[in-house]
């Protein structure tokens, strides 16, 4: 364990000198805004794992600095990616993540790390710490071990993931893909996209969204200001409703049985707010217009696409890239290569499937 600035001395010239470094986190993201930083697993090249502690007394910024100077390996790492930028300022020039990896060599995605390990390196690891609490101190040995695999076997993996990347032909999809992943980390928050999240925003008219996109808004900055999650501000369920009711008063606020009193007492006059505002105002874009079937759909069509080139179709259809597809729209040369040119051919009606997975050309 690392906890003062004398001891991170050691591993700050270790990464001076590093060809790459691996990197994981522990963290709380219960009832906060932002997750709340455990503990930061390090090991560089080949060496030892180091477990630094945020919670005691020591600088982190310097190697915030240091680690934004080296190639970085990870697993799943967007949340680490968005907790270390904005905790010690690090901001990685180059990242391999070994789970985007896999997900273009042919493994699904998401896949758990043990599950990873288990394929490529017929290694067992447990995983029974995952839930544990990170806060207390001192960490149990279960802790510590669980802690320190994380980062010692993501160099052997992903050495493993870059040879089967080359065979298949993938490498410049993985490597396109996780730069989009990194961006997306590191963006400055938007809370007007906020609404997008909401379930059943598609059903919604122009009005009613516009509602919701102040509504939604208006939660992620109170949340961010209070240090809550979204849900101990207002639900995804009730914002819909209000959404969908746009009351004018709080008698009409409080109409429907469900409505916490916490919402119309506190926050109130902020939803009331919110709604006249965007009754007025200009709605966000709308989802795609094709509706449920098609992008089953497209699914199925993206599915047998992955049976050809081994890139999962949850990396490639995100919701902006079904609202291109739907509209005709060009796409990422990464996403057209990844899906192929049957899955062009069936975007444009000059291809078919036949369920569970087989191209066709019949009676088209």
């Amino acid at each position: 364990m690392i906890r003062s600035s004398a001891a991170l001395q050691p591993v700050l010239d270790a990464i001076a000198g590093a060809r790459r470094v691996a990197v994981d986190t522990e963290f709380h993201s219960e009832r906060h805004f932002y997750p709340r930083l455990m503990l930061i697993q390090i090991r560089v090249d080949e060496g030892p794992a180091w477990l630094v502690d945020p919670l005691a007394d020591l600088d982190l910024a310097p190697l915030g600095a240091a680690l934004s100077r080296v190639p970085l390996l990870l697993h799943g790492g967007v949340m680490d990616l968005q907790i270390l930028h904005r905790e010690i300022g690090m901001r990685p020039c180059s990242v391999f993540d070994t789970q985007i990896a896999a997900g273009c060599a042919g493994d699904g995605f998401p896949i758990r790390l043990q599950e990873l390990v288990r394929r490529h390196l017929d290694l067992r690891i447990p995983k029974a710490e995952t839930l544990s609490d990170w806060s207390q101190r001192p960490l149990s040995a279960d802790q510590l071990h669980y802690a320190a695999d994380d980062v010692l076997l993501l160099g052997p993996l992903a050495d493993a993931l870059t040879a089967r990347l080359e065979a298949m032909g993938t490498t410049a999809i993985a490597e396109a893909c996780t730069a989009e992943h990194v961006e997306r980390a590191l963006a400055a928050e938007d809370h007007s996209t906020a609404w997008r999240v909401v379930p059943g925003n598609q059903l919604l008219d122009d009005t009613e969204r516009a509602v919701l996109q102040a509504l939604a808004a208006w939660r992620d900055r109170t949340a961010q200001e209070r240090d809550v999650a979204r849900s101990n501000v207002v639900s995804d369920a009730m914002l819909l409703d209000i959404a969908r009711r746009q009351p004018g008063t709080f008698e009409s606020l409080r109409a429907n049985r469900r409505m916490p009193s916490q919402i119309w007492k506190r926050d109130g006059a902020a939803v009331l707010a919110c709604v006249a505002a965007g009754r007025v105002a200009p709605p966000p874009p709308a989802p795609a217009s094709r509706g449920r079937l098609w992008r089953e759909l497209v699914g199925a069509a993206a599915r047998t696409a992955e049976a050809e080139r081994g890139v999962a179709p949850e990396l490639v259809l995100t919701d902006a890239t079904l609202d291109r597809l739907a509209d005709n729209r060009a796409i990422e040369p990464w996403r057209e290569s990844a899906l192929g040119p049957s899955f062009r051919a069936f975007i444009e009606g000059r291809r078919g499937i036949v369920l569970p997975g087989r191209w066709t050309d019949d009676n088209l």
